[in-house]
């Protein structure tokens, strides 16, 4: 058996062979991987794979692995094919293409199904910045906004929604400032910053809740004691049941437990109670398994862009709005 290499060295196998001319024929190879490297979400360059003769279909139309691969305990991680016509793409667009670009090619055709346009991606924003506001009208809000930050809607853009209103502007922004004193018209606003994925770092969203004019959320733990130099964060539940009438506690506590300021304080409170109490091997409590908040739901909670699918609950459609 062939040892495992890692996906880095064969897209850099691949690119030697479309810029030379020259190759085998991608049509009847496939990259196989460890069952758990193909669960993720997203393919990264460390993944571990193993590039192998191609899949059959027998006469049933059932898809059979490689003996190779299955002996190995490998799975299915890409078709050959596919990753040749992504290649092939993106080498026309970008000559000088770099691994890091072929990996959010793939990524990019993974999610998408179609192929990266280089040029209208360097144009789309690295962070969006969304800013709701529960049963306030759009011509409130244009009121407001209009009355506030003059030049806002020449940037950014807003919405009218099943339960509400929104703004929406990507980049740099001074929204999360907005939704503070504009939540005093509208009694409650809701900021969510989305941060998009890239080569480097994975996608990560976090939010702030105001009410009247005050931030409402999140804030520290309840249970932690005040003396501690390191607290959890909790979203404010009721706060949110308040400002979105018709969502439950429960459910709102699932999709925010992915929030990436509450989950970094959680590692950060983790790490501090791990030292604290080292002599009595204290354990943090266990994290639920990734799941989908509700059957509808699109995405897990592993996966970043479940955020859509937490403004789709509060009434917030925007997953089209926002290219997720």
């Amino acid at each position: 058996m062939k040892p495992l290499t890692t996906l880095e060295n064969v897209f850099t196998h691949l690119m030697d062979q479309l810029r030379g001319g020259t190759g085998e024929d991608w049509d009847q190879k496939c990259l196989y991987a460890p069952p758990e490297v193909c669960a993720k979400s997203r393919c990264a360059l460390s993944d571990p794979c193993l590039l192998l003769k191609a899949t059959t279909v027998d006469d049933e139309l059932v898809e059979h692995l490689p003996l190779e691969a299955e002996a190995a305990g490998l799975s299915l991680y890409c078709y050959g094919h596919t990753l040749f016509d992504v290649a092939e793409s993106a080498l026309q667009q970008q000559p000088k293409l770099t691994t890091e670009e072929l990996l959010r090619a793939l990524n990019y055709y993974n999610i998408h199904d179609s192929f990266l346009p280089f040029q209208e991606e360097k144009r789309r924003p690295k962070q969006w910045n969304i800013g709701l506001f529960p049963s306030f009208s759009a011509e409130r809000l244009r009121q407001e906004t209009e009355e506030r930050y003059p030049d806002f809607l020449s940037r950014g853009r807003l919405l009218s929604c099943p339960c509400g209103s929104a703004l929406i502007e990507g980049g740099d922004s001074e929204l999360i400032s907005m939704c503070n004193l504009i939540s005093c018209a509208s009694e409650w606003a809701l900021f969510v910053g989305v941060t998009l994925p890239s080569p480097s770092r994975e996608g990560r969203w976090s939010h702030h809740l105001y009410h009247a004019g005050y931030p409402s959320g999140p804030r520290a733990h309840p249970e932690d004691s005040k003396k501690q130099n390191q607290h959890r964060l909790a979203a404010d539940l009721e706060g949110f049941t308040r400002a979105f009438p018709g969502t439950e506690a429960a459910l709102l506590e699932n999709y925010l437990r992915s929030d990436a300021l509450i989950r970094d304080a959680y590692d950060r409170w983790v790490q501090f109670m791990t030292r604290r109490h080292r002599q009595k091997n204290w354990q943090p409590p266990e994290s639920p398994p990734p799941s989908h908040v509700r059957p509808t739901d699109q995405y897990s909670s592993h996966d970043w862009r479940q955020v859509t699918d937490f403004l789709q609950y509060l009434g917030f459609p925007l997953g089209d709005a926002l290219n997720i």
